[in-house]
């Protein structure tokens, strides 16, 4: 019975067994010869050996059998590893396992690999034939998660370049431009589209919306034109233009009519982008006032010859037409003048202002022409006074007149001899209030009483001139 019993058997187990009922004792032989006296020396491996197992009572009787001896040893730690992924869990993974081996792990869970979507550390050990090996290292899952794509803007610049900006960053993000540039933002001069991703501890996110930079360039400046007309006003023109204009005095059309002299600019804006200034600078002209003339015969009008000499306006720049404007000639005198020649008599400026004609019936033949001087205005007068003074008097060739007024006005100064006749306009046309200068030249002249009459609005004054030719 104990025979059949014993032919497996555990080797701890029957050692501890041997002291109650039966003795036990191994042999490597058959013989039972060879004596087993320490058996911590099988550590691994299989081996036969033999068993005696007798009685404690009666040594005598005894039972021997063979036994295949098999060591089992404790197997190593496994080892753990890790793959974080960017879906939010994380991939554990356990090596050096012995085949066959049951897994326990410090969570309950089971399975290898594993995919865990907790940061709890996780150990495991491996058993096998009982025997169960110390726990494995330490891992700690640390899942991630995919970053949100990127959003792209952008700035069209009028220097020719876009400025590319992209929003929804996680911090210390990485980029990765389309086009293989760096930066955020990003300065582009191509019309190339882009996308962008970011990537965070190796997660990359979708690609961010495409945009197409569009550089804008700044547009040239605008050309002004310049009409200076003759009604004292000017013309400005902008042209080489493709954009909405503005001008300095806020207009925004094509042209400005203005009546002051002055410099004015314009810009031009296309697709937000404003030029350089273009200026022009306005001068207005005036019309001369009509002439005054003479004419030596008076019937030049009619049927028989004769001359005419324009008396006023007179000086540099003017020019003198008796043809309502088809000739002109800067002399104001007009000779051997064939009948019904003279049907309109003209006076030019050097700005080419034309004034309104005249014809024969103006005439006023005073011995000499009459001479236009402009005025200066030096201050203004405190008292309600009109008065003119010449100095020096007498005088020889040259007198100076002041003329203080209180008003302002066309006024006229003129020179008469004791006969009435007038011998010189020294001044006709518009005066301000205040004081007013005038220089009268009367070469050659002989010795001779002279008067002078200053005219303006409602007031007339009078005096004498003596002219004394040394």
């Amino acid at each position: 019975m104990i025979r059949a019993l014993l032919f497996s058997f555990n080797w701890f187990l029957i050692q501890g067994l041997s002291s109650i009922r039966i003795m036990f004792s191994w042999y490597t032989d058959i013989d039972l010869t060879n004596k087993i006296t320490t058996p911590s020396s099988y550590t691994s491996g299989s081996s036969t050996v033999y068993a005696k197992v007798a009685s404690n009572t009666d040594t005598s009787v005894y039972s021997k059998s063979a036994v295949t001896l098999t060591v089992n040893t404790t197997p190593a730690a496994p080892t753990l590893s890790k793959e974080d992924k960017c879906d939010g869990t994380s991939i554990i993974t356990a090596t050096g396992l012995v085949s066959g081996a049951t897994l326990t792990w410090s969570d309950g869970g089971s399975g290898n690999p594993r995919s865990v979507s907790t940061t709890t550390s996780l150990t495991v050990t491996q058993t096998k034939n009982t025997c169960t090996s110390a726990a494995s290292n330490s891992v700690t899952p640390a899942p991630k998660t995919t970053p949100a794509a990127p959003t792209l803007s952008k700035e069209d610049k009028c220097d020719g370049t876009s400025t590319i900006t992209a929003t929804g960053l996680v911090s210390g993000a990485t980029l990765n431009w389309s086009d293989g540039g760096s930066g955020n933002p990003r300065t582009v001069s191509s019309t190339t589209s882009l996308t962008v991703t970011q990537t965070v501890s190796g997660c990359t996110s979708g690609a961010s919306n495409s945009i197409t930079p569009a550089p804008k360039t700044t547009p040239t400046a605008p050309t002004v034109s310049v009409v200076n007309n003759c009604d004292g006003s000017s013309d400005l023109t902008a042209d080489n233009y493709t954009g909405s204009l503005l001008w300095s005095n806020t207009a925004t059309t094509a042209s400005i009519h203005v009546t002051n002299a002055a410099t004015y600019t314009v810009t031009q804006t296309v697709n937000g982008c404003t030029s350089l200034s273009g200026s022009g600078t306005s001068a207005p002209k005036t019309t001369p006032v009509a002439p005054s003339i003479c004419v030596v015969q008076p019937s030049l009008c009619g049927p028989t010859t004769g001359s005419i000499s324009i008396l006023s306006p007179t000086g540099a720049g003017f020019e003198y037409s008796i043809d309502n404007g088809e000739n002109w000639q800067t002399d104001t005198d007009f000779s051997n003048l064939a009948p019904g020649s003279v049907s309109g008599i003209k006076v030019k400026n050097a700005d080419g202002c034309i004034s309104t004609s005249v014809n024969c019936d103006a005439s006023n033949c005073s011995p000499t022409e009459t001479v236009t001087l402009a005025p200066t205005q030096s201050i203004k007068i405190a008292d309600d006074q009109t008065t003119v003074k010449a100095f020096p008097n007498p005088f020889n060739d040259k007198v100076k007149f002041v003329v203080n007024t209180t008003q302002s006005g066309n006024g006229t100064l003129e020179i008469f001899n004791m006969l009435g006749q007038k011998i010189k306009t020294v001044y006709h046309g518009y005066m301000p209030a205040g004081v007013n200068n005038f220089d009268l030249n009367l070469p050659g002249q002989k010795n001779s009483n002279l008067i002078y009459r200053f005219s303006l609005g409602t007031k007339l004054l009078t005096g004498k001139l003596l002219q004394i030719n040394k």
